[in-house]
């Protein structure tokens, strides 16, 4: 591999030469990596009101990821300043060798729940000389009002990505540990978002709790949330990892009939469109399926994401330091 070498040069001796690989490798990979941005908490630590059982913050802090953080505070200026240059180096990059897409996602809280950094996230986009356009938000929907979502179209978010742990509304709140006050209805909360006029892509965070293995009903069921794509996702576990959530993953999820039928169901009933190489989609009654059974990128050897991560540095892999960009 070539990351963990070079992570240990300086990186104005690596640029030159890292950037001139990535292009070469880029020119055969007709999908463009993603651009995953971490949005910390607003807090020192962890300020999540929610505690999924496969949270992904809490799965990959084993891998020390996160403890190297580039704090951003609420009232810290020159430390936010300083953080704006880092972002903005990293994001200058990541536009110079194509990237198009990001992600905003949560890392010990829900992004959502962030404003001052998704504002500081949009300063320094707007401040590039090609800024982000495609730009999507993923949560888990808790606090969600038409005001934020009206503060969300502001800073440019076009895709509006609802996770989701159960399609009945008692099931995911208690996946979630979602605590009564914040607990919504699904229904409800879909028909806010698309009111909004942003795009609603529905993420459903496939486990044997919150979803039955009835895979028309499931079908069915998700159609009625009347979102423009939908999302079957396998969670990911490591054999080696004795957290609570990966134990949660390993005994909750979804085996792999489940997931060939569900392909088979698909194929039978849905037109296929182009494939890119971490996920099969699929298009069935006005709707977008993707069926992402490589959500960690574990299954090639192409990158699928740019992780923007809270402490100021890309990496290609979630749970691999190794993976440093810089």
């Amino acid at each position: 591999m070539l990351t963990p070498y070079l992570t240990k040069i300086k990186i104005h001796q690596t640029r030159p030469l890292f950037s001139n690989l990535l292009r070469k490798d880029f020119s055969t990979q007709k999908t463009l990596p993603h651009i995953v941005i971490e949005v910390p908490g607003s807090g020192q630590g962890r300020d999540c009101p929610n505690r999924c059982e496969s949270c992904v913050s809490d799965l990959t802090k084993a891998y020390g990821l996160v403890d190297n953080v580039f704090l951003f505070r609420k009232t810290k200026f020159p430390t936010n300043e300083r953080l704006k240059q880092v972002l903005k180096k990293r994001l200058s990059w990541l536009c110079g060798i194509g990237c198009q897409h990001v992600i905003l996602t949560g890392c010990g809280s829900d992004p959502i729940l962030n404003r001052k950094y998704l504002e500081l996230f949009d300063q320094v986009n707007q401040s590039l000389q090609r800024p982000f356009t495609n730009i999507d938000i993923q949560t888990s929907g808790i606090c969600i009002n038409e005001k934020k979502l009206e503060f969300l179209k502001s800073i440019g978010v076009n895709v509006f990505s609802l996770s989701l742990f159960s399609l009945l509304d008692h099931l995911n709140a208690k996946i979630m540990h979602t605590p009564p006050s914040l607990q919504y209805p699904i229904k409800d909360i879909c028909q806010t978002i698309k009111n909004s006029g942003l795009d609603l892509r529905i993420s459903l965070n496939v486990n044997s709790v919150g979803f039955s293995p009835n895979i028309p009903k499931m079908v069915e069921q998700s159609l009625s949330l009347g979102a423009q794509q939908i999302t079957f996702r396998k969670l990911y576990s490591e054999p080696h990892n004795k957290s609570p959530q990966n134990q949660w993953i390993q005994k909750f999820e979804m085996n792999d009939r489940f997931w060939e039928n569900l392909i088979d169901y698909f194929a039978q009933n849905a037109k296929k469109l182009n494939n890119n190489p971490f996920s099969q989609f699929f298009h069935y009654k006005n709707t977008s399926f993707l069926v992402d059974q490589n959500c960690m990128n574990k299954l090639e050897k192409k990158n699928k994401y740019f992780i923007l991560r809270k402490n100021g540095k890309i990496y290609t892999q979630w749970d691999d330091t190794n993976s440093l960009i810089f």
